[in-house]
């Protein structure tokens, strides 16, 4: 009877044990589609961020939107969306190359260095006026002011990845899917633990 008890109890347990959370969101610009996680305590930020058109190349066919070809992607569901055209990514560029000291002339640079750029300047974003471009491009379920609260506190390990620069072109979807899910799950691992 005991032990029966002892084995009922283990994975209530388990499952009240402390555990770290994560946020998860998922991007999509004119040009670059992103996924976004980080720990809520801060250990780490992992970004992946791929062409928009890689994207929309393996989900021919799917009968996928884009944000659900990112979840099925990366096989995990997102928290917060971020959608915006053309024009509101390069206002958003525009403010970054203007605190960096930068003179914008019309090329966007690659969505790893945008990101650079945001977690440098979270702080001034978060309390400019470029907030409001933010928030038009925030999904339903996002809140720009709090994912850049959370960037201003800073990361102890952040990992940027560009895929296209590893993925090879013209990949089956169900492939792709497997292949980016598998090293998604490795790549959490790796920034999981303490150094």
């Amino acid at each position: 009877m005991r032990r029966a008890l002892i084995l009922l109890l283990i994975p209530l347990l388990v499952s009240c044990a402390p555990q770290a959370k994560r946020e998860v969101w998922y991007g999509i610009s004119d040009r670059t589609v992103f996924y976004l996680t980080y720990e809520k305590r801060g250990d780490y930020l992992v970004v992946a961020t791929m062409e928009r058109n890689t994207l929309l190349r393996g989900i021919r066919g799917e009968g996928l939107e884009p944000f659900e070809g990112l979840q099925e992607l990366f096989g995990e569901k997102g928290d917060h969306f971020i959608g915006g055209d053309e024009a509101t990514w390069v206002s958003f560029t525009q403010a970054l190359f203007e605190w960096e000291g930068l003179i914008y002339q019309g090329v966007r640079p690659e969505a790893d260095v945008l990101l650079s750029l945001t977690l440098n300047h979270a702080t001034t974003l978060r309390k400019s006026g470029v907030v409001a471009t933010l928030d038009r491009l925030s999904g339903e379920k996002s809140s720009m002011e709090r994912l850049l609260k959370r960037m201003e506190r800073g990361f102890k390990k952040v990992r940027i990845y560009n895929l296209d620069t590893f993925l090879p072109p013209r990949t089956e979807w169900s492939q792709l899917t497997r292949w980016v899910g598998q090293w998604r799950e490795s790549l959490l691992i790796e920034a999981s633990n303490k150094e």
